[in-house]
């Protein structure tokens, strides 16, 4: 809490920054040195005007070790296999984040409300995206995932109120989608790569995606939960693969397009919850098309 605290001469041969040990330094600013190892929780955390590559030699880095601080660019150095909670959450000028290939967990809230972050490209290495991970992230227009993704999970609200993110491609690992994951987004397309493992579209899920026009729904999915496409008012199309395993469907699609057509294979007997119809308010009633 040094709020005058500009700078410190730092030796060459420190190998680890403790917990909290610039902790509200707002005004400083320094080269971290290439030989520090391990960065220690909240170390960094409100200094405000920090702004400064990550060491290339860097092995741990903890939770929260740079919230709210002025990072600009975040390159992962190759040594780091996790991203932990809340490590750049509300860094308001990152703009740009290059992750290296070895990293296989991005943790709760790590980049939340990063307000520039305009792009993430997710290696193939990252098996979970975790709750919140990039939500409130309103620049944030490209999420890609490289190709052969291990990617299984994309946690609750992970990518929700991201306003200008209108397309995603889901790769064919990821077997569930979790709470509000994409909530609020402004999705015009969704796409599931070929061959997609997904077996679990959960509660709001893509709620409040009111520029969604039409989504196919991989013949994988077990459940869809409460309100998933919930308020996607432009929603008009609603196609399910032939040889569907779904067997459960909550409320889902309510206030969505009068318009909206739900089609599904004929393999599928009965699409309800507790008995109860699959469109909540009676005056918008989905065309269901059997093929």
């Amino acid at each position: 809490g040094c709020e005058y605290l500009v700078r410190v001469a730092m030796p060459g041969s420190v190998e680890r920054i403790d917990e909290a040990a610039f902790f509200g330094c707002r005004n400083f600013n320094m080269i971290i040195p290439d030989t520090v190892k391990c960065i220690g929780y909240k170390a960094f955390h409100s200094c405000k005007r920090l702004d400064t590559p990550l060491p290339s030699q860097l092995t741990h880095l903890e939770q929260s070790a740079f919230v709210h601080t002025g990072l600009r660019k975040v390159t992962i150095p190759v040594n780091i296999t996790k991203i932990h909670s809340m490590t750049f959450e509300h860094c308001k000028y990152l703009e740009a984040v290059d992750i290296h290939g070895n990293v296989s967990r991005i943790e709760l809230r790590a980049f939340g409300a990063c307000k520039r972050l305009e792009r993430i490209d997710i290696p193939r290495r990252v098996k979970s995206i975790g709750d919140d991970a990039f939500a409130n992230c309103p620049m944030l227009g490209s999420v890609t995932f490289e190709g052969d993704s291990k990617l299984e999970t994309i946690g609750r609200g992970a990518f929700s109120n991201c306003d200008c993110l209108s397309e995603i491609e889901i790769p064919a690992s990821v077997t569930h989608l979790k709470s509000r994951a994409f909530e609020n987004c402004a999705l015009r397309s969704v796409k599931f790569k070929t061959g997609s493992r997904l077996v679990d579209i959960d509660e709001e899920t893509f709620a409040g995606c009111g520029e969604l026009l039409q989504i196919n729904i991989p013949n994988t999915v077990m459940t869809i939960r409460n309100s998933a496409f919930a308020n996607c008012s432009q929603l008009f199309c609603v196609s399910i693969g032939d040889g569907s395993k779904l067997s459960t469907l909550g409320y889902v699609f309510f206030n969505c397009s009068p318009e909206l057509t739900i089609s599904i294979p004929s393999s599928i007997r009965g699409l309800f919850t507790d008995d109860r119809l699959i469109i909540r308010k009676p005056r918008i009633l989905a065309r269901l098309e059997v093929r």
